[in-house]
């Protein structure tokens, strides 16, 4: 028979696993640490083979495995973004090169959507709503024209850091939900908001996701302050119920919780559960591989019993529930299917979750898929001269200024960024341009200071499951700026359970 471990439902099943499991499970009934290590580890195995299953398909209702997203970023350098000729059709910077049909969601930020003076950064922030109001309506416009229909998700912006998040309404694609906002001041002193970050989150079916723009520290040497604004931006963002949302119905309070997915699979972890609870013995802390306040009820197992109960032998003579709370069974176990006690517990399991974490702040890192965008204003190393970098760039000779991107070195050193990803680069760098102009290069023979070009406006992403990058590019018709805005289009999974 099962281990009885006091205050826990067990459901396990003999006729799956390894034979360590089999084996020392039946051999020691009454070791709780082995029974914790052969419980977790059967979780992770069962997750293994019922996440992909979870992935929406295609159905009769048209749901969709993928959502298209399309993020977009611009350090417009002060501009107003009404007097500019791009504003007439922003469209040519934001429509894939590819795509035949729109995408379901756009993220478009923008960075010195007003100038950083003290008054814009100190004094009030009428100049800089003003801006935010005119982008909004700018890309409304630009929804339309893109085709399909469209609904804000959140827009926000910090001083001169813009976000706004727009998804399609469609009956084949899900709708976005619990939208909130948040922003984060790293500028002057760590709080004035001539830099820093603006990011949006929202729930699409059982996947969530987040989107954060920022405007991290300047100037080539200050490597040092650009890690510590993306490092500040994480900590300091909240992203709170009822906060930031669109509209009432895409934001109501009392939905605001985590997904089951998140639920579920959030603290399972990756490593080998019997080496973790091994671990635990012999004086190491052990990884959280349970929700460590889930005293009377086993939320993963209950899940996977509700998902494995069709083709498994959880029905009685397979496997034993026990319910010494009387949760579920009012106190009589035998009376209860392992089918029904199963799904029963797997809803009132969430229910007591969500209602545990309704009132929470979401950290940026909670998320199931992070898009971050922004002018990041990473340089080329030092150890490159201005001059040689700047010649370098002019001729269009990447890849050697590649291999000295301060991003990518920072990246690969574990010190920023870390789990992120970024597609190839095969565009121009993105600054410094002279405005008006598609290619002249600011900082060259003739002008007053030598200043190295770089790829300072990036697109980057990190994601629970696999993310394709589809397009990663920038829209060097774009002139306005001294900076180039660009765009990355993807395809992301979107989880159902």
């Amino acid at each position: 028979a099962p281990a009885r471990v006091p205050g826990r439902l067990v459901a396990m099943d003999p006729g799956e696993g390894d034979p360590l499991e089999q084996g020392d499970y039946h051999g020691e009934p009454q070791n709780e640490e082995l029974v914790e290590a052969i419980r977790a580890r059967w979780v992770a195995q069962a997750v293994q083979r019922h996440v992909a299953s979870h992935q929406i398909s295609t159905t009769t209702n048209g749901s969709k495995k993928t959502v298209r997203i399309v993020c977009g970023t611009w350090n417009v350098n002060g501009k107003n973004i009404t007097a500019l000729p791009e504003a007439a059709d922003i469209t040519a910077w934001l429509k894939e090169k590819h795509g035949t049909t729109p995408a379901d969601i756009y993220a478009v930020g923008a960075q010195e959507m007003v100038d950083l003076s003290v008054t814009n950064v100190v004094a009030s922030d009428s100049k800089a709503a003003k801006r935010a109001d005119a982008w909004r309506e700018m890309l409304d416009l630009a929804m339309a024209r893109l085709g399909g229909a469209y609904e804000l998700v959140a827009s926000r912006h910090l001083v001169g850091v813009f976000l706004c998040v727009y998804a399609r309404v469609a009956p084949d694609t899900p709708r976005a939900v619990e939208a909130a906002s948040a922003v984060a001041s790293c500028g002057v002193m760590g709080v004035l908001g001539n830099k820093g970050g603006v990011s949006v989150r929202c729930r699409v079916a059982d996947t969530t996701l987040c989107f954060v723009c920022s405007h991290l520290a300047a100037h080539r040497s200050n490597v040092d302050g650009r890690n510590a604004d993306f490092r500040t931006i994480l900590k300091k963002t909240e992203l709170r119920p009822g906060e930031g949302g669109a509209t009432s119905s895409n934001n109501p309070a009392a939905s605001f919780a985590p997904s089951a997915r998140t639920l579920l699979f959030k603290d399972l972890g990756s490593g080998d559960a019997a080496a973790a609870a091994s671990s635990k013995r012999h004086g190491r802390t052990r990884s959280k591989l349970l929700w460590p306040d889930a005293k009377d009820v086993w939320l993963p197992c209950a899940h996977l019993l509700a998902a494995d109960v069709a083709s498994s032998s959880f029905d009685g003579a397979g496997g034993t529930l026990l319910d010494p709370s009387g949760l579920i069974t009012g106190g009589d176990a035998s009376s209860y299917s392992a089918a029904r006690a199963a799904e029963a517990l797997a809803g009132a399991a969430v229910q007591q979750q969500q209602q545990r974490h309704s009132h929470e702040a979401w950290r940026i890192e909670d998320h199931d898929v992070i898009f971050w965008i922004g002018d990041l204003n990473y340089r080329i190393h030092s150890s490159v001269p201005a001059m040689a970098a700047y010649e370098m760039a002019d001729r269009k000779d990447a890849a050697f200024l590649l291999d000295h991107d301060q991003l990518r070195i920072e990246r690969r050193a574990g010190r920023v960024f870390s789990g992120f990803d970024e597609g190839e680069i095969t565009f121009p760098v993105t600054y410094k341009y002279e405005p008006g102009t598609a290619t002249r290069l600011v900082g060259g023979p003739g002008d007053k200071k030598v200043r190295p070009p770089a790829w300072c406006d990036r697109v980057l992403w990190k994601a629970d499951e696999p993310v394709a990058l589809l397009e990663y590019d920038a829209a060097m018709a774009f002139v306005s700026s001294d900076h180039k805005p660009v765009r990355a289009v993807f395809d992301a999974p979107i989880a159902a359970i």
